[in-house]
């Protein structure tokens, strides 16, 4: 049976709470990323985490856009069921800041975007392909991951993605509400982005590091850093 991880921790009389969002083809702990974000946090603060995509053993089976869409709203209507009068922030990673965008989430606290695409669909099935040991089936594609998963993809999903602009989605949502975004300058699954399109747009406001897609090593540590600095 397929599943879906929710993790949500919030406790007593906790006046924030953190909702991540993670990227494509991972699970809920971001390969450790949002674990590490969450551990820096202040002990009063909430967190909620939590798989866009369903599971069952080592099998990861990614879901349509709009399924994943739905999944953060629901997880922030829990949120906000649990407690009602917490300041809700919102840190995303890679394409989940395309989910985060589009969800459009009407919250009070900070929305960090850590290392968003600038395109995504054609170019991430090109990208795929190219990992070993990549199958294309009429009806999907199935990747081995490094962490031994298996990523399923419907091939329909490639082209959901590819009639979406991130940038466009980012500038829609700067216009409801500040947003933070990370940009990395030595990423090796992006690569080099400019964000031309919202680099002066109103609301946006970014941040540049020489960092890899995962901030990982000695960036890790400059990650966390500077979320604790925004979320202060």
């Amino acid at each position: 049976m397929r599943d879906q991880v929710t993790r949500i921790n919030i406790p007593d009389a906790a006046t924030d709470v953190v909702l991540f969002v993670h990227g494509f083809g991972v699970r809920w702990d971001s390969r450790d990323m949002f674990t590490d974000i969450r551990d820096s946090l202040p002990k009063s603060w909430g967190t909620a985490l939590f798989d866009l995509y369903e599971t069952e053993d080592d099998d990861v089976y990614i879901t349509t856009v709009d399924h994943q869409v739905k999944r953060l709203r629901d997880i922030q209507r829990l949120v906000q069921k649990q407690l009602p009068d917490a300041t809700i922030h919102l840190i995303a990673h890679s394409k989940g800041c395309i989910i985060a965008s589009k969800a459009l989430l009407d919250v009070a606290g900070q929305i960090i975007l850590l290392a968003p695409p600038e395109t995504i669909g054609r170019q991430l099935e090109d990208y795929l392909m190219q990992y070993p040991g990549a199958k294309r089936t009429d009806t999907e594609l199935i990747i081995p991951r490094k962490d031994g998963t298996i990523t399923h993809i419907p091939l329909d999903f490639f082209t959901q993605t590819a009639q979406l602009d991130p940038q466009t989605l980012i500038a829609e949502y700067a216009k409801i509400h500040p947003i933070q975004l990370i940009q990395t300058t030595r990423d090796e699954v992006i690569g080099e982005t400019a964000y031309k399109k919202i680099e002066n747009c109103n609301g946006v406001t970014i941040t540049q590091m020489s960092s890899d897609h995962n901030f990982t090593g000695e960036h890790r540590t400059q990650l966390l850093a500077t979320i604790c600095q925004l979320l202060s």
